[in-house]
């Protein structure tokens, strides 16, 4: 049977905007209240996904510590690694400052003297000083999983991942499967799309949200930027196991996804969270299968992780 849809596609195509697309619009429109909040909205998206993974770092450095004590964590911090990335990446230090400091407050005194020019330049370079603090967080986060892997093994770096999703990802998950469906939609579309700059398009059927991203905010552009090629040399885990989707060769970053997605989820609440699927070839798309029940998966998203759908 049938179910009322939730959304037009119009109204689908909105939540696919990215951070510019949501604020140039309010700017336009002479508003200068909404096109403050807009931007507000927006900065905070960017700063949200930068707080994601400066606690995952966190929370692997514990890991770490507690599993291997001190010097093991220590090892696992090389400054000099730390910089050639940044460096590589071409970060300045006017960027990071652009991104440190009151930006609101600047953009609100463009807005308010009417200087849309000036605001949208200045968009513009806030948004690109969040981009790459967003990958160069991503980039420290993938070091920190590769030096586990590399270090302790793949199950040590399973152990690392379920560690971290403990102290962070799971409370946020079983919070986020209370809200009604159109929230939990709104909430993920824009977390995607403005904090990790992602592209992507949406449609609805019966069952679902299918989020066919192109590419990926995180995962996809990592490898598309070449991060796990000299000189980056980010690992990639080669063996077959649960984290790998049972059959190997999938980045460091990407074994995240089979725990804390997928895992996880299916032995706390019996479904992924939400339904991720990576792609294996260039060719392939990622695709977010964001289910309205979200206890609710069929049972070739619990095969990839070598699981079985419980009765």
């Amino acid at each position: 049977m049938a179910t009322q849809r939730l959304f037009t596609q119009a109204e689908l195509d909105v939540l696919c905007l990215p951070g510019e697309g949501r604020f140039f619009p309010a700017l336009d429109s002479g508003d200068t209240a909404h096109a403050k909040a807009v931007y507000a909205d927006v900065e905070a998206a960017f700063r949200e996904f930068h707080d994601i993974y400066h606690k995952w770092v966190a929370t692997i450095l514990e890991f770490l510590y507690e599993r291997h004590g001190h010097e093991a964590m220590a090892k696992s911090l090389p400054l000099e690694k730390m910089l050639a990335g940044a460096f590589r990446m071409g970060m300045t230090l006017e960027q990071v400052l652009t991104a440190d400091s009151a930006p609101q407050q600047r953009m609100a005194a463009l807005i308010d003297a009417g200087d849309t020019t000036g605001a949208k330049k200045f968009f513009r370079e806030v948004e690109k000083a969040c981009r790459d603090l967003h990958d160069f967080y991503r980039d420290w986060v993938t070091s920190l999983l590769s030096h586990v892997y590399r270090e302790y093994g793949v199950d040590a770096l399973e152990q690392c991942l379920r560690s971290s999703s403990e102290k962070g990802w799971m409370p946020w998950m079983m919070e986020d499967i209370t809200h009604d469906t159109k929230t939990r939609l709104r909430d993920w579309t824009r977390l995607l799309a403005v904090g990790n700059f992602a592209t992507f398009s949406i449609a609805e059927d019966d069952e679902k949200f299918v989020i066919t991203q192109n590419p990926c905010g995180s995962c996809g552009r990592q490898q598309q930027d070449g991060r796990y090629d000299p000189p980056w040399h980010l690992a990639v885990i080669k063996e077959p196991h649960p984290i790998t989707f049972t059959h190997g060769d999938v980045t460091a970053y990407r074994t995240h996804i089979a725990v804390m997605h997928t895992i996880m989820p299916i032995e706390r609440i019996g479904a992924p969270w939400p339904v991720i699927q990576c792609p294996r070839t260039k060719e392939e798309k990622c695709q977010i299968l964001l289910y309205k029940n979200p206890r609710q998966a069929a049972p070739e998203h619990y095969a990839m992780v070598g699981m079985q759908k419980p009765l």
